[in-house]
């Protein structure tokens, strides 16, 4: 499992709540990008905080769920990533071709002992699909494309107006 929290913001990136979460599920393999986890006081032997990661694509690959649980977002750069590694993704916002999950953890409890079920029936490869998917929508050539459009048009209607 993968995720990311930095040190400044635990708690709205989820942090006391994953970490209840690696305390309940100990066979389990909790990595964490982002910070080295100075707001938890009594680290569980399967969590590891990686710090600043500057290529994260090794971890991505890695991993076998990506887990993005912020208090509110727009749509987050770790569950995107998720998605691009073709990686299931537990979300605490809804977005398509994630697992949509509450803010708690019996929630990502549940999310990841489901995602283990997968796994040992061989249900959780990489999903082309949600990659393809994200590849898509999430492309920053055509949304900078866009933008800039949506701009120009946006300064032509001023200036005939």
């Amino acid at each position: 499992m993968l995720t990311y929290v930095p040190d400044a913001r635990a708690e709205f990136y989820g942090g006391p709540v994953i970490v209840e979460a690696a305390r309940r599920l100990p066979h389990v393999a909790f990595r964490v990008m982002g910070g080295a986890g100075t707001w938890c006081r009594e680290v569980p032997d399967n969590v590891e905080f990686l710090g600043w990661v500057d290529d994260p694509a090794a971890a991505y690959s890695c991993a076998n769920c990506v887990v993005r649980m912020v208090e509110h977002d727009s749509i987050g750069g770790t569950a995107v990533e998720g998605l691009l590694f073709g990686r299931r993704v537990l979300y605490s916002q809804p977005l398509e071709h994630t697992v949509h999950i509450e803010r708690t953890a019996d929630s990502l409890v549940n999310a990841l002992e489901s995602a283990e079920a997968d796994a040992r029936a061989g249900r959780l490869g990489p999903d082309a699909e949600a990659a393809e998917w994200a590849r898509r929508e999430f492309d920053h050539v055509s949304r900078f494309a866009l933008l800039a459009e949506r701009l120009r048009a946006a300064v032509a209607q001023r200036s005939d107006g």
